[in-house]
């Protein structure tokens, strides 16, 4: 068992989808989702790699690219003939710009069948939020079209700079991938689109990062009820880590304790007592003198990771300043370990695109996404707020 699963950092990712599912085991190592063991086949052959490998009684964090989702921009103006509100969930995405609905009968059974399978479920998120995570659209551009193709259906969402458009899926058929693009051509007027073909690589590290960052409670999620069973283990866990640290600070204490007390046992009896008060003189001077080195050296310590960290941050500072764009601003900029947060204000949406490939490209950060977008004002003109999350490599 790695340290990781020991002090319990670690989530099960299940990813759900029409031909076939996805289980990871996600770590976290060194302040980073890193995904240890990963495997795909059916949900009973998913569940049972699971339980090989210690988790059988753990919840999982189901990503659900099964149940069928429209994007809207405003509940109230939703309507079905035939339905009610109370027959659809709703996912309200992170930034506040569109809401994830879906029929709650879908909803219920896709949870029921994983369920059925064996699952604890902790969290059900739809699969549409993390692929936009992973969607960076194409700065100087008319638009941006993702596809991803599937055994049986195609995905298809598209964006106008940096701003969510429209989401379809259509069932795999002849020539509906071309027809499907030119309705989104002229439905959202995106003359010349770059049309990007969509994989998926990050979903269940992406999944994994956002939940310790944000809590299963603060995350976008079906109303499905999480498992109680799923959510003791996660308090037993917490419990086990700060008892285990407990555990660990005693036990050291213990060990110098008795080590000491052997070491002045043994030199009172093998000493005379002038031996042993020149000895104790001695010693009084060797742990002054220690105690000297010892503080010099956490001096020199402190100002090498002073200098040190200084530095690391300036380079980051100067490249994060290079690849911000003419009319746009930082407000914000938050460090935590490796993962920078910044927010700010831009005139438009290609600003942002633009901002975000040059942080991409520079070789200082990895894993850019951006996390919300809002439209406002400044200085009276229209402006667009933007959350940035980088990675330092």
């Amino acid at each position: 068992m790695t340290p990781a699963m020991l002090f319990g950092r670690f989530w099960w990712c299940l990813e759900y989808r029409e031909s076939s599912a996805t289980i990871s085991l996600v770590l976290k190592k060194k302040g980073k989702a890193t995904i240890a063991k990963q495997f795909q086949g059916s949900l009973e052959e998913c569940k049972s790699f699971q339980n090989l490998n210690g988790g059988i009684a753990e919840g999982v964090l189901l990503v659900d690219d099964i149940t069928p989702v429209k994007t809207v921009y405003d509940r109230d103006s939703f309507d079905l003939p035939g339905y009610r509100k109370e027959d659809f969930d709703f996912v309200e995405s992170p930034s506040e710009d569109f809401i994830i609905a879906s029929a709650r009968r879908s909803v219920e059974k896709a949870a029921d069948t994983v369920k059925t399978a064996g699952f604890n479920i902790l969290l059900h998120t739809p699969a549409l939020y993390c692929k936009l995570a992973q969607s960076k659209p194409v700065p100087d551009s008319d638009g941006t079209i993702f596809i991803q193709e599937q055994q049986n259906v195609l995905d298809l969402w598209a964006f106008a700079g940096s701003e969510l458009k429209a989401y379809y899926r259509m069932a795999k058929e002849n020539s509906v991938r071309e027809s499907l693009v030119n309705f989104i051509k002229g439905e959202y007027g995106i003359a010349n689109p770059e049309i990007v073909d969509f994989e998926e690589k990050e979903t269940a590290r992406i999944i994994a990062d956002d939940v310790w960052t944000f809590r299963t409670t603060a995350m976008p999620s079906f109303s499905t009820v999480p498992d109680a069973g799923a959510f003791r283990r996660l308090r037993e866990a917490s419990l086990f880590r700060k008892v285990l640290k407990a555990a660990c600070v005693v036990t050291a204490f213990s060990v110098i304790g008795t080590f000491a007390f052997e070491i002045v046992n043994y030199f009172g009896e093998s000493s005379t007592e002038k031996e042993r008060i020149a000895y104790e003189k001695q010693l009084d001077s060797e742990k002054e003198f220690s105690k000297v080195v010892q503080d010099l050296e956490k001096q020199v310590e402190k100002t090498r990771g002073f200098l040190t960290h200084r530095s690391k941050i300036a380079t980051q500072i100067l490249a994060l300043s290079k690849a911000l764009p003419a009319d746009s601003w930082i407000t914000s900029w938050r460090i935590d370990g490796l993962r920078h947060s910044v927010q700010g204000l831009a005139l438009n949406s290609d600003n942002i695109s633009k901002f975000l490939q040059t942080l991409e490209n520079s070789g200082k950060f990895k894993n850019v996404r951006l996390r919300t977008t809002e439209k406002t004002t400044y200085k009276k003109k229209p402006a667009v707020k933007f959350d940035i999350l980088a990675e330092v490599p």
